[in-house]
């Protein structure tokens, strides 16, 4: 076999769903016996594959197919004779460039009645009225809020770059795709098809993605034809939607075997089914709603809000990643500075996203090797860690995880381990004569210690800062002192001297 399409030299080109040809090259004895080519891409089963009749001036064939996959693809042929004979299986290996990314991705972060592609491809959105932008998931950025009225549209067919030449290349339908979104519905009553996203003809979309009131389920959707009244092959859920919750929905068409599949919450769902017939979409993008017998219909009600569409089959790995919760927010309620060999308070918080029921965590390390329930779906947990003896920044990460085991990207918070100091010194009283006995406080934080028989105190593990240091003595109406101290890092030492000095207003008796 040869191809100009895809050179058999280890060399990356073409790209995923862009059709190649390939020459197949017929036996050099009795080729005339060859009545036909079965041929597979990757899977390598003669029972699973297409023919291709051999020509009747060389006996030959040409192939062509599409790769579904970046990477070594291995394409499969074998010959057929008359006589219903076939060959050992030849194989033809190259490889695919990688994947670019979206063809289209739509974030509804900007302003203004114009949802930017950023994909950098061109297609932007129009959004309709009322349709606003909100908060996101878990407070963060934008989403399309749709009020059951109206949607965001493109009149026109989603366009990518040509792998090979770059030239702007109009997105089939009928080819293989896959179509993502993250949907929040705020309703499920009635039996209205509410739509996220679809790609519309004339009379029909060729596909929709959203919810069928009818059967209490997500739908990925696909016509039959471009007319009124067309058949519908269509996927379903597992489960009924969770209203007001943020659920990631995917919609796979592998046109190699007109399989369609849907993924909730980066799972596919236990039904497949397979497409009869289908057609190329050109007339309308639109998140919101669909077309259907010409006009508009199933407009979604609820917030949508990362939209995506591949030209290519994306796999359940890639599928699952992108049905993450977004990382938690990490902070320390009781400041982010802690004395060496003390305690910090961590708080996670999910910021609202119901989906999260746990957090994963570690300190000094990204290990995430601790686990903490949300208090309550969507809420907050908090910690209290022991810090060591090591000074200087220490990280604090953690993990939201959702419903499914789905674990979000590391968020991180960061807090500062300080040396303890200490304050140190003697207590005399007005005759130079040392005090036992004596309480000195330290405020803030509650420090006390009483001086010794030869008059000496120590208060130890004091973090550096500005205190007011008091000494007492003899109770209410004994003897006392007050005075304003920073005591830094290297610690500090004060005497005290109590006695009754007559003129010091620092000495009197509070009665």
């Amino acid at each position: 076999m040869t191809s100009s399409d895809y050179l058999g030299d280890g060399a990356p080109r073409g790209g995923v769903g862009l059709p190649g040809t390939f020459e197949v090259i017929p036996p050099t004895t009795r080729a005339h016996e060859v009545k036909e080519y079965a041929y597979s891409l990757d899977s390598g089963v003669v029972s699973a594959a297409e023919t291709v009749v051999a020509r009747p001036t060389d006996h030959g064939a040409s192939i062509t197919v599409a790769p579904e996959h970046d990477g070594v693809n291995v394409l499969h042929v074998w010959s057929k004779s008359h006589a219903g004979r076939i060959s050992t299986q030849v194989t033809y290996t190259f490889v695919v460039r990688a994947d670019s990314g979206p063809a289209a991705h739509w974030t509804f972060e900007e302003t203004g009645v114009v949802a930017t592609d950023v994909s950098g491809h061109g297609n932007a959105l129009t959004l309709g009225e009322p349709a606003v932008r909100v908060a996101g998931r878990s407070g963060v950025g934008t989403a399309l809020s749709l009020p059951g009225t109206t949607a965001a549209t493109r009149t026109a067919a989603i366009h990518t770059p040509h792998p090979l030449t770059g030239a702007s290349t109009p997105i089939r339908t009928d080819a293989s795709f896959t179509v993502t979104a993250w949907a929040r519905i705020s309703s499920t009553s009635g039996g209205d098809v509410q739509t996220v996203v679809s790609v519309g003809g004339s009379r029909t979309s060729a596909y929709h993605l959203g919810y069928s009131g009818g059967d209490q389920r997500w739908r990925f959707s696909m016509a039959a034809a471009d007319t009124d009244d067309a058949a519908l092959h269509s996927v379903l859920s597992d489960a009924a939607p969770t209203v007001d919750r943020w659920t990631h929905l995917a919609g796979v068409y592998d046109a190699s075997t007109k399989t369609m599949t849907l993924y909730v919450n980066g799972v596919a769902q236990a039904a497949t089914t397979t497409l009869v017939g289908g057609f190329d979409a050109t007339a309308e993008v639109a998140v919101g709603k669909r077309r259907w017998n010409g006009g508009d219909d199933g407009f979604f009600t609820g917030l949508v809000d990362d939209v995506r569409v591949y030209t290519s089959v994306e796999t359940s790995t890639e599928l699952a990643k992108l049905a993450v919760p977004l990382p938690p927010t990490v902070t320390f309620p009781h400041g982010s500075e802690v004395t060496g060999g003390g305690q910090i308070t961590v708080r996670f918080d999910a910021r609202g996203d119901t989906n999260v029921i746990a957090f994963r965590y570690s300190m000094g390390d990204a290990g995430l090797g601790n686990t903490v329930n949300a208090a309550t779906p969507g809420g907050t947990a908090t910690v209290t860690l022991d810090v060591g003896d090591t000074r200087g920044s220490r990280p604090v990460y953690a993990a939201a995880v959702a419903d499914g085991n789905r674990v979000s990207d590391k968020g991180d918070g960061e807090f500062t381990v300080r040396s303890a100091t200490s304050l140190s010194g003697n207590v005399w009283n007005e005759y130079f004569l040392p005090l036992a006995g004596a309480v000195v406080q330290l405020q803030p934080g509650g420090y006390q210690t009483t001086s010794a028989a030869d008059g000496s105190y120590a208060l130890t593990g004091v973090p550096p800062g500005v205190y007011t240091v008091t000494a007492t003595f003899g109770g209410e109406c004994g003897l006392s002192h007050s005075t304003l101290l920073e005591i830094d890092g290297q610690g500090l030492t004060f005497d005290f001297f109590l006695g009754d000095f007559g003129d010091d207003p620092g000495d009197a008796c509070p009665e």
